[in-house]
């Protein structure tokens, strides 16, 4: 309890640091959901799961680089990594080279270069803050449909929610993917208070709960 009490504490403080804003303002420069479903020619109807965070669109605030914020219902859809809102009965994109961070429900997501292309912008879920932050990435990948053969019946096509992959972002830094142990000491080699704590409080760098102890230990010091 009291870790989780520290870690909503270090977010507020983040938080804090960027809620100096001026009267909301309308995004725009966005673009329609209608030609992203065009250009890709996937209609979700036809496909089993679901590509969003959330099945409903939810309350959310999306605090833009400008200093202005606009307090919409927000639907984050991960598939596409892309957050929609409605305007006048029709769903837009938040236009990402616009945005600062999102608050989407209780969770906080931040915009930084995407993994695929590093040209590209990418929502991460912030889980600790500080000079160093922990990031977490959803993914929720497209398994096509898989014609009948012979006897077997027709796969449909699914959305299937992958695991979560975390990353670390020093102060400054490009962000840096972290899926094992090894990799976790590689990044913290030249800290030996770090690696002490690591081996100390048996950190897994595939728990986000053993991440966050060790992220509040750094953001500590």
């Amino acid at each position: 309890m009291k870790r989780i009490i520290i870690i909503l504490f270090f977010i507020c403080l983040w938080i804090g640091a960027f809620s100096q804003f001026s009267n909301p303002t309308v995004i725009n420069r966005t673009n329609e959901l209608a030609v992203r479903e065009a250009k890709y020619t996937l209609n979700y109807r036809d496909v089993e799961g679901s590509p969003y965070y959330t099945s409903d669109f939810i309350k959310g605030v999306s605090y833009l680089k400008d200093g202005n914020y606009a307090s919409v219902p927000l639907r984050y859809d991960i598939f596409r990594d892309e957050i929609e809102f409605m305007k006048e009965n029709r769903t837009y994109w938040l236009k990402k080279s616009d945005i600062l961070y999102v608050r989407y429900g209780s969770d906080i997501l931040v915009l930084t270069n995407a993994i695929s292309d590093t040209s590209q912008l990418g929502y991460f879920f912030l889980k600790s803050t500080g000079k160093n932050k922990l990031l977490c990435k959803k993914i929720i990948s497209y398994n096509p449909e898989v014609p009948p053969k012979g006897y077997s019946e027709t796969i449909p096509a699914r959305f299937k929610e992958e695991v979560d992959e975390f990353y670390i972002q020093f102060e400054g830094n490009p962000i840096q993917k972290v899926k094992s142990n090894k990799e976790l000491s590689a990044i913290f080699a030249n800290n030996n208070s770090a690696l002490d704590f690591i081996k100390k409080e048996r950190i897994k760098a595939t728990k986000i709960d053993d991440l966050q102890k060790l992220f509040i230990y750094l953001n500590s010091q």
